[in-house]
């Protein structure tokens, strides 16, 4: 019976892992030379949870909402236009 290869390691998350915990090491050593440096990332972090917020709000449920009644609009307006096509050629 032969044993299956072995999977290739999870490099990406290994990666992502390093880059945590370096990046929270200079932030820490950052932090203590300037007091405000923690405040300045929490600031950072927030503004990037916002437009992640925002860029799922709109692409996943307001989105479909707007091209919806787009769509609505150009056919009203062409209806108005075929309308008014008619009444001048008439």
């Amino acid at each position: 019976m032969s044993k299956a290869p072995p999977g290739s390691p999870p490099t990406v998350a290994i990666a992502f892992a390093v880059f945590l915990l370096m990046a929270s090491g200079f932030i820490a050593l950052l932090s203590i030379v300037i007091p405000g440096a923690g405040l300045m990332v929490l600031a950072a972090l927030m503004l990037g949870l916002m437009f992640a917020a925002q860029y799922f709000i709109w692409g996943k449920w307001l989105y479909k909402y707007v091209v919806e009644k787009e769509r609505k609009e150009l056919e009203l307006q062409a209806a108005h236009t075929d309308k008014s096509n008619q009444h001048s050629e008439g």
